[in-house]
């Protein structure tokens, strides 16, 4: 097989989690959802990456407030995706890249229960204010 004959099936991995098989010359849809259809519903999503680092010694109470935040957050309305890394060169660095339905669902999830706790929980733990960046998807 010919590396564009190769090419022209190429697997892609869909916001929606579906899988959508991409070819030069046209689209499949998959449970009736089209990618250009899909593209405009997830146009109005809020994506959001949050850093945190924690002052020296903290990283492991830092790290257990914010492994507590997990379940309780991807439980809420609108929360479609929430997950927490933590930086390999820099221990005390942490990051949620999250994506949520809209920013009301975003809002309402800063004012649940669990992350006021939270936040009340790390104020003594972090080395400087969360760095929270918002994105569109451009493509």
């Amino acid at each position: 097989m010919d590396e564009r004959a190769s090419l022209s099936a190429v697997a892609a991995r869909s916001t929606l989690g579906l899988v959508v098989w991409l070819d030069w010359t046209k689209r499949v849809e998959l449970d009736g959802i089209s990618p250009r259809e899909e593209l405009r519903m997830t146009s109005s999503r809020t994506r959001v990456v949050a850093r945190l680092r924690a002052q020296p010694g903290e990283e492991t109470e830092l790290k257990s407030v914010l492994e507590g935040l997990i379940e309780p957050t991807r439980a809420e309305a609108g929360c479609l995706h929430y997950e927490l890394w933590q930086n390999r060169a820099d221990s005390s660095e942490f990051t949620f890249i999250e994506e949520w339905a809209s920013d009301e669902a975003l809002a309402s999830h800063g004012e649940s229960d669990h992350i006021r706790q939270g936040r009340e929980r790390m104020r003594d733990l972090l080395a400087e204010p969360m760095d929270l960046r918002r994105y569109d998807r451009i493509r």
